[in-house]
């Protein structure tokens, strides 16, 4: 060995923000212990991975709707080599 360790990955650095959340819902994740932080966490990747998959299907979906022609007119390769 050479002496070096593998890095070990870092947690990302957080920021704080003021949310405003209705009562009811505050009230009853406080009673059913949720932890608010990894829940809102969550949800904005969620949101941002839905974001980009959007974005990235209408960046490119005129490509798309061109391969998909091509395919119904001329199949699939290979199609009628299949036994299934």
């Amino acid at each position: 060995m050479d002496g070096s360790s593998p890095k070990s990955p870092r947690k990302p650095h957080k920021g704080r923000v003021n949310l405003t959340v209705r009562e009811d819902l505050l009230r009853e994740a406080r009673r059913q212990k949720l932890n608010l932080s990894r829940l809102a966490e969550e949800a904005i990747e969620t949101a941002i991975r839905k974001l980009k998959i959007d974005r990235w299907r209408e960046e490119n979906r005129e490509a798309i709707e061109q391969y998909n022609d091509y395919i119904k007119r001329y199949g699939v390769w290979g199609a009628r080599s299949r036994r299934f």
